[in-house]
């Protein structure tokens, strides 16, 4: 991994949880720095930096950006609530970022994909359209819907049975009679 990926990969991060990336002078910081370079070399090699006085970069836009950086890490879990990202631990909280993406991605690929429940927008009886599951147990399905015959549209119940055996039955008959 190179400065130009780990700065792209906390970007991401940064974007993902704040909702905004980086701004170019921030990403100009975390670049120079990964690259070894001082706050003169960072303001000398980096046209965004050129119009900042060293002190201002250091000690204002730097500052600021190791604590986002820092409640960034400590949000997705990839820090201790004890630590701060500086300067110093930046490469290794890059690769710490990193680390934890390939982690995830590898649990996403693992996973099938769940394939949408088949009674989501159907319509029951002509009158009940089923809006959501609301409960899955291991006997039955339990689904919000929607009474379409009522001005008010109000929300009903409906259970699906997964087995449809006589005990299963009878026990769903007598929760039906106490209802």
């Amino acid at each position: 991994m190179n400065a130009e990926s780990a700065t792209n990969i906390l970007d991401n991060l940064v974007q993902e949880k704040r909702g905004q990336p980086l701004n170019r002078l921030q990403r100009a910081i975390i670049q120079g720095v990964l690259d070894g370079l001082t706050y003169q070399e960072i303001k000398n090699n980096y046209a965004i930096a050129r119009n900042y006085q060293i002190c201002y970069l250091a000690r204002y836009v730097a500052y600021h950006l190791w604590k986002l950086l820092t409640e960034v890490l400590k949000d997705a879990g990839i820090i201790d609530p004890d630590e701060r990202v500086r300067n110093k631990n930046l490469w290794e909280s890059a690769m710490r970022v990193a680390q934890q993406s390939v982690q995830s991605e590898s649990v996403q690929k693992s996973q099938p994909p769940v394939p949408p429940d088949p009674m989501l927008d159907r319509k029951l009886r002509m009158r009940y359209r089923i809006t959501e599951q609301f409960v899955s147990t291991e006997f039955s399905h339990t689904y919000l819907a929607e009474d379409e015959d009522v001005p008010d549209r109000p929300l009903c119940a409906v259970r699906r049975l997964k087995s449809q055996s006589i005990e299963t039955t009878k026990l769903f008959e007598r929760e039906a009679r106490v209802l």
